[in-house]
């Protein structure tokens, strides 16, 4: 290292070929060669850090050297051989120190000590710059005092060769560090390129003779390898800013010649303005620029600031300044220079305290600069200078480090007045105030004494967005303090309104004052038609109308109304649409309404109920009458009129004396309801032409009503009204709350909700025709009474349809109307006494559009039928007139009899009310406690009994059981008779049984009917024909004992008893045979009452059927049966009666293979219990317990019954054999078998996604596929290779494992898993990121929702979400099915349809399902979700069901397919693996099936269940579209049609 004393020395003494500099840093390099502590590689790596961190600054530096070298010019040459001189005039040549600071990085000449006298420090210090020309060139010449000194890579090279060759000789270099030297730098050169020179002699500089104007000091010559280095100098020297000049010490000139194109920068002239201010101006190429600068020096001269302002156009790049500029932006039109401490590069300012204060004093200067603009009036023009220098944006201040800088300018902008006024002056930002740039441009073009004397003469200039723009520092700080609000000065506005202003410059006072309004004020701006100004009244705002003209309003209403000339030439100066908008404008700044017809109402309303008189009246609606609305609407229901008594009253509640009121009516109205003044007064005072125009003004414009007295009821928050009209689903979607969920203006517009009630008093005064005569004259009360829609607010309005509207609910609790609720319209026995009469021919209404749809409206009903139980026990229990009663009861009984309540309510409701009945006996109608009367439909019993028992009043063959039921009555056919004493009949008998089984078939025909299907009916039609003959006695003689009396039986009676659980009959005759028997009408007509009885038979058609096949041979009913049965009823009836070739040949091929045999036809004559007589035959065979042929066998019953045949060949049953039972097997297998198998894959897949969170999604869509392979039926080859082999249960399972290990290679017996709970739903996590979303678990496909249901994915859950589309709702709330987690009750219930009237609800528009509430797509499928989630988990917890497998997406989303028409598969426990059922899950009442569903529900009815979710439980119907085992099926409706249609 060198000494101090070295460097002094080297510091005075200038550069010869003898400088001991020269190789000192070879020397250095020599004493120590090693690669990991040379300094070589130390001084390679700044000189390429430096190279690149002065990169652009190289023109910049050697200037700066010139002008710390004093030199008062510096010249730049490119020659036409690219050479760049670089030439200085300095005080001094090149010293040995010089040289050693670029030899040497971070040692340079210019030190405290060196420059300790000079006026101002050197711009740099630290010997770095030089190294930015190797940007330029690799070889460089320094002429200086006589000397060449060159640096290139070629002399580096051959230097580094000297000190390598040399360091191996010497041994202090290995040949390894010489590689590593080499390899780390490019080109193999570890040496740097300014370390060692070489020195010549010199022929352009001259030892110790240098001048201005002569031979120049130094001369820097770089010579240029590449275009783009003469291309890049070839720019810096075009742009370089003649600003440079501005701030520098010495250097006044700066001569360039490129190529011959000469540029002479100089500064001309520098004029003192004031103190530590002048004007500079700077000649370039002749062109002068001039420039207001302001300069500060520090005492101690450590720094200097200066800003500058260019007084004339000048293009310049806006960086901060130190001396020349650095990449510190500063986006404001001046210059700011500082003495700055920099970083090595010299483009960034370092984080010191000198900064700091350079910075601060910075401020200072800038703010002085911009007062002594204002001051000396170098603004040219531009007001928003002297400002606009100092508002630097936030971003140049972040960047840069410069908020020192911008808090100086903050800090001393008060004390300065720069801020530009509308009286043309100057003010300090204390005394500025400004309300808007509009009023801003209005007071510069009003005569100034108009505003000198308020406040507003303060008024800021309109201000552009561009200098106030709030990225910039000083803005928001500014308008802060001189923005105001108009109340602050509302005094002074009022002031300046007050004056005579013309008509535009009022415009543009409102357009301006409007302009500056944030928060609504109250001045006297408007004026009036006469030019007067209009004093602000909150209480009586002025009126903007919007009517043509100066519209003159009613005296009495004392309305103000502003000039419509003014209004207009507002209108349009705004641009607006409508003069609405301009008062809603207005409306900010000054009280006024707008002046519409609808506002002019609103003040006659308001005033009418609190002011009015009867001139006011007649005043206020004659110009109503005059100025009608466009489209003639009406006042609203607060419109009050004077009554007869001179009381205010509101208009819909008074009535008009006109001609057309019925005068008998008329004379019971009291005068509270009619409107003071006659048709024909009003009529006059209107000035109408007729009385029809005066009628129609005061119905439909003024609102006073036809015929009803009514009240405007507001009904949204009447609860009690809400809850009876409204459907439970809807209610349950959309609570009662949002009845009444309007904001206030609904209480204005009366829009929603209210209804036109009739007065209950005035209508109590008339009889029910008479008060329907009057609504039904009324139009507006008739169209609220009928209008059963109601409307709630929930996210948007909406119309819900209801039972019946709210007029219609106060009618019907009136006690004249009450009767309605019992009574069916145009019924003879339920009649709702009406006077059609008067209401048709007097009235002229017509029955079925009008009167008709009122009654029903009001409570009356279409059929009896549409009654409830309560109210038809009700009628059913009035003693009416006995005339008609048979009538009566029947459509009673038939009425609740369909009536689709609960049964278990029926007994209640009947003891309630049902005590006596109409009853006859012995020919006499009598009324009769109900315990004590009986009925039956046959004559069972003798004359002489039912003689003696009261028999309801209600016809024959009516249906006993219901009769008995329904009416609570006593039964012929219970009373207990025994029998004594009698004499068999039995040639009769004998005779009787073969006539009456030769007959069986045709009973059988008729019976069937088109009940094809009912093979339940069938069957017990045989099994009771057959009683019949089996219980059958005929006698010629019996006694029977009854109430303890002995009687005996008349020829031709017939009694009936029960015996061993079946009805048994008795006839008396002493016929000897058949044929006489038969043509006596008394036995025939007996005998055929107990065909009807056996065959429980009410109708009185096939009662006739059944007396012919009785009474005539079977010749003649043949013929009937061709005429009047279907071919196809008549061929089930023989088949039924016999046995089938499947059958025949079934037991036909099995009797073959055995040694006992069955006889075909025996077992055709034992159809009805042939169960019985195969057992008699077989007695091992598995038959089940009812049998009903091979054919009606479930696939597992015929594997149990060839199991119990012990057959091997299947192809008994036919040449499928047992495929469906096998496939049924094996899918009973499989689905058994998945729960372990998807176990399994699941904790795989858990496993592979936590190992490799990158690879999720494919080991995902692995699982799925799999679990979708497993449940394809991958086993039907299989199965048609067994199909005709039988099976044993055990090896059926091995098949199938044998079948899962080859396919899936998967071992169930070598599963040591524990069965993992794979999740149902997503888990808890990924619910929360839906939330998130706004999203619900129904939009997601298969895959998301899968994982879903794995942990950790949440990202890329998140990732997956956001390709799908946002929902409404969502800023909505959230619809929700439900969280509870508690195990739901499962039971076994039955139902039945509920059909509805769909012609009545057309005719009405009563649709039901429009009244089921709103149900999104999102809350309905998270309804099913929930629904069938529960039924799910209930089913697997109850241990009456077996193998609960989930087949929809919900349930299953591994594998699931919500295209199979049902949710579910099971097995009752104890069942067969292969007797599965379908289950199809919904939710609520009613329910929606697709059409496919319902095919496949029909298709399947034997083994197609429903889980119907509701009331927090499941409840299953079993089989609910089967009609086997007395079932009755579930009936549909179409709630939908589908129309598909070809263009021709």
């Amino acid at each position: 290292m060198l000494s101090e004393k070295e460097v002094r020395k080297m510091s005075r003494n200038f550069i010869t070929k003898e400088s001991d500099c020269l190789m000192i840093n070879k020397k250095e390099y020599l004493s120590q060669l090693s690669f990991n502590s040379s300094r070589i590689r130390q001084d390679k790596k700044i000189e390429l850090d430096m190279k690149q961190e002065y990169s652009g600054r190289e023109l910049y530096e050697m200037i700066q050297n010139a002008d710390d070298e004093g030199s008062p010019k510096i010249e730049l040459v490119l020659t036409d051989d690219n050479h760049f001189h670089i030439k200085n005039w300095g005080n001094r040549p090149f010293t040995e120190e010089g040289l050693l600071s670029i030899m040497r990085s971070f040692l340079s000449t210019k030190t405290k000590e060196s420059y300790k006298n000079v006026t101002v420090r050197p711009i740099g210090n630290k010997g770095l710059g030089f190294r930015s020309l190797l940007n330029w060139s690799d070889k460089i010449t320094i002429h200086s005092n006589g000397v060449q000194c060159s640096f290139s890579e070629e002399i580096a090279k051959s230097e580094w060769k000297t000190i390598k060759d040399e360091g191996l000789r010497r041994g202090i270099l290995t040949q390894n560090d010489v590689n590593d030297f080499e390899r780390e730098r490019p080109n193999n050169l570890p040496l740097p390129i300014l370390s060692i020179p070489r020195i010549d002699d010199d022929d352009i500089t001259k030892q110790g003779c240098f001048d201005v104007n002569g031979t120049c000091t130094t001369d820097v010559e770089i010579f240029c390898q590449s275009q783009s280095v003469v291309s890049d100098i070839d720019f810096k020297l075009s742009s370089l800013p003649c600003s440079v000049l501005l701030f520098l010490r010495n250097i006044e000139r700066v001569d360039i010649d490129n190529k011959g194109k000469k540029r002479v920068i100089k500064r001309i002239k520098a004029e003192v303005i004031d103190e530590g201010i002048e004007k500079v101006t700077i000649s370039d190429n002749d062109e002068n620029i001039c420039f207001a600068v302001c300069k500060y020096q520090s005492n101690d001269r450590a720094y200097e600031v200066g800003v500058a302002y260019p007084m004339t156009e000048f293009n310049y790049e806006h960086y901060l300044y130190s001396y020349f500029p650095t990449q510190v932006r500063l986006n404001v039109p001046a210059i700011y220079h500082g003495t700055f401490e920099l970083n090595a590069s010299r483009n960034h300012l370092v984080n010191s305290e000198h900064n700091k204060i350079v910075l601060k004093k910075l401020g200072e200067v800038a703010v002085k600069l911009s007062e002594n603009l204002v001051n000396h009036n170098l603004l040219n023009g531009d007001n928003w200078v002297p400002f606009n220098i100092l508002n630097f944006t936030y971003a140049d201040i972040d960047a840069a480090l410069l908020s020192s800088l911008a808090e100086s300018i903050k800090n001393n902008l008060e004390r300065i007045k720069i801020f530009p006024l509308i009286n043309s002056s100057f003010s300090s930002i204390e005394s500025t105030i400004r309300l808007g740039d509009k009023l801003a441009d209005w007071l510069l073009e009003a005569k100034p004494e108009i505003y000198k004397n308020t406040s507003l003469n303060n008024h800021l200039i309109a201000i552009t967005q561009e200098i106030f723009s709030l990225d910039r520092y000083l803005s928001k700080y500014v308008l802060d303090k001189i923005n105001i609000r108009l109340g602050d000065v509302a005094d002074n506005i009022q002031t300046i309104a007050n004056n005579k202003l013309s008509l535009e410059e009022r415009v543009g006072f409102i357009d301006a004052i409007a302009d500056c309004s944030v928060n609504s004020i109250s001045i006297s701006i408007l004026i009036d038609a006469k030019g007067e100004i209009i004093d602000v009244n909150k209480d009586n705002p002025a009126y903007v109308l919007s009517m043509s003209g100066n519209t003159v309003l009613p005296k009495c209403l004392s309305i103000k109304s502003v000039d419509s000339e003014l209004i207009n030439k507002l209108q349009e100066n705004w641009h607006l649409q409508n003069i609405r908008q301009v008062t809603e404008k207005l409306q900010k700044i000054t009280s006024v309404i707008n002046g519409d017809h609808t506002a002019i109402r609103k003040k006659i309303e308001a005033w009418s109920a609190k002011e009015m008189d009867y001139e006011g009246m007649c005043e206020v609606l004659k110009w109503e009458f005059e100025h009608p609305t466009k489209d003639a609407t009406a006042f609203t229901s607060e419109l009050h009129l004077i009554n007869r008594l001179g009381n205010p009253r509101k208009a819909c509640s008074l009535l008009l004396e006109e001609p057309t009121f019925s005068r008998d009516l008329f004379t019971k109205i009291d005068d509270k309801w009619l409107l003071l003044g006659s048709l024909s007064e009003w009529k006059e005072i209107l000035g109408a032409k007729t009385e029809e125009e005066t009628l129609h003004f005061l119905y439909h414009n003024i609102g006073v009503s036809q015929r009803v007295p009514t009240d405007h009821v507001y009904f949204g928050n009447k609860s009690a009204y809400l809850d009876e009209v409204r459907d439970n689903n809807s209610k349950s979607q959309i609570d009662n709350y949002y009845c009444n969920n309007f904001d206030q203006y609904n209480q204005i517009s009366k829009t929603y909700n209210y209804s036109y009630v009739p007065d209950v008093e005035f209508l109590s005064k008339y009889s029910l025709s008479e008060a329907l005569g009057l609504i039904l004259k009324d139009k507006r009360v008739l169209s609220d009474i009928m209008n059963n829609s109601i409307s709630l607010f929930y996210r948007s309005i909406k119309s819900e349809t209801v039972r019946y509207s709210y007029s219609a609910y106060i009618l019907r609790a009136m006690p004249q109307f009450l009767p309605l609720q019992t009574s069916v319209i145009q019924s003879t026995n339920f009649g709702c006494g009406v006077n059609y009469n008067y209401l048709e021919n007097t009235l002229f209404l017509d029955r079925i559009t009008q009167i008709n749809p009122l009654l029903v409206t009001l409570g009356a009903q279409k059929n009896i039928g549409s009654l409830s139980l309560e109210q038809l026990y009700k009628l059913l229990s009035q003693k009416v007139d006995p005339y008609g009663i048979q009538k009566r009861y029947k459509e009673l009984r038939e009425a609740i009899r369909n009536n689709n309540e609960d049964e278990l309510l029926l007994p209640k409701i009947r003891d309630k009310y049902l005590t006596h009945v109409w009853a006859r006996l012995q020919g006499n109608l009598e009324w009769k406690p109900v315990e004590e009367v009986y009925y039956w439909d046959n004559d069972q019993l003798p004359q002489v009994i039912l003689s003696t028992l009261p028999k309801l009043e209600i016809g024959n063959r009516v249906g006993e059981d219901s009769v008995s039921k329904i009416f609570g009555v006593k039964l012929a056919k219970n009373i207990a008779i025994s029998f004594n004493n009698y004499i068999n009949n039995e040639n009769l008998l004998r005779e009787m049984k073969k006539y009456l089984s030769e007959r069986i078939k045709y009973f059988l025909a008729f019976r069937i009917g088109d009940d094809i299907k009912d093979i339940k009916l069938i069957r017990q039609s045989i099994s009771s024909l057959k009683s019949l003959c089996n219980n059958l006695h005929i006698y010629t003689s019996a006694q029977y004992d009854f109430n303890r009396e002995l009687h005996y039986m008349k020829e031709g009676d017939v009694l009936t008893s029960f015996e061993n659980g079946g009805m048994h009959f008795h006839i008396c005759s002493s016929y000897y045979n058949c044929i006489n028997a038969i043509s006596d009408p008394v036995f025939s007509e007996n005998l055929n009452e107990a065909v009807c009885m056996a065959l429980k038979v009410t109708s009185n058609t096939m009662a006739n059927y059944f007396r012919n096949i009785i009474t005539h041979d079977t010749h003649y009913i043949e013929y009937i049966i061709k005429k009047d049965v279907s071919p196809e009823v008549w061929t089930l009836t023989l088949k039924s009666l016999g046995i089938s070739e499947y059958e025949q040949n079934f037991w036909k091929s099995y009797s073959d293979s055995q040694d006992t045999k069955i006889n075909i036809s025996e077992l055709a004559e034992h159809i009805t219990d042939a169960k019985e007589f195969i057992h008699s035959i077989y007695p091992y065979l598995d038959l089940p317990e009812i049998y009903t042929g091979i054919e009606d066998l479930r696939p597992f019953e015929q594997y149990n019954l060839l199991l119990s045949m012990k057959v091997d060949d299947c192809s008994i049953l036919g040449n499928d054999g047992l495929k469906t039972f096998y496939q049924e097997s094996f899918i009973a297998i499989r689905n058994q078998y998945f729960v372990k198998y998807k176990s399994y894959l699941y904790g795989e897949t858990s496993r592979r996604i936590a190992s490799n969170k990158q690879d999720a999604l494919s080991c995902i869509e692995d699982y799925r596929n799999k679990c979708m392979a497993f449940s394809e039926p991958f086993f039907e080859e299989k199965v048609n290779e067994i199909k005709l082999t039988l099976i044993n249960k055990d090896n059926l399972n091995e098949i199938m494992q044998e079948m899962v290990q080859s396919k899936f290679n998967f071992s169930l017996n070598n599963y040591n898993y524990e069965v993992i709970d794979i999740p149902t739903t997503i888990l808890p996590e990924y619910e929360k990121i839906l939330d998130e979303f706004h999203m619900s678990e129904g939009i997601l496909n298969q895959t998301d929702a899968l994982i879903a249901k794995f942990k950790g994915l949440e990202d890329l859950f998140r990732f997956r979400l956001k390709k799908y589309d946002e929902l409404d709702s969502i800023n909505h709330k959230k619809e929700d099915a439900g969280d509870d987690t508690n195990k739901v009750a499962i039971e076994i219930a039955r139902c039945h349809s509920v059909l509805r009237d769909l012609n009545s609800e057309i005719k009405t528009g009563n649709n039901k399902k429009n009244q089921n509430g709103y149900k999104s797509d999102r809350s309905k499928y998270l309804i099913g979700k929930k629904a069938e989630i529960k039924t799910f988990e209930a089913m697997k917890s109850c241990e009456q069901y077996e193998d609960v497998y989930g087949c929809s997406t919900i349930l299953n989303k591994e594998s699931g397919n919500d295209n199979l028409h049902y949710d579910i598969i099971y097995r009752k426990k104890g069942t067969p693996k292969t007797d599965v059922r379908y289950l199809e899950v919904k939710s609520g009442n009613p329910i929606f099936m697709s059409c496919s569903e319902y095919q496949f529900a029909l298709d399947n009815s034997e083994h197609y269940d429903l889980a119907i979710y509701h009331d927090g439980k499941v409840s299953i119907v079993e089989s609910p579209f089967s009609s086997k085992n007395g079932n009755i099926s579930l009936e549909v409706q179409p709630e939908t049609y589908q129309l598909t249609i070809e263009w021709d």
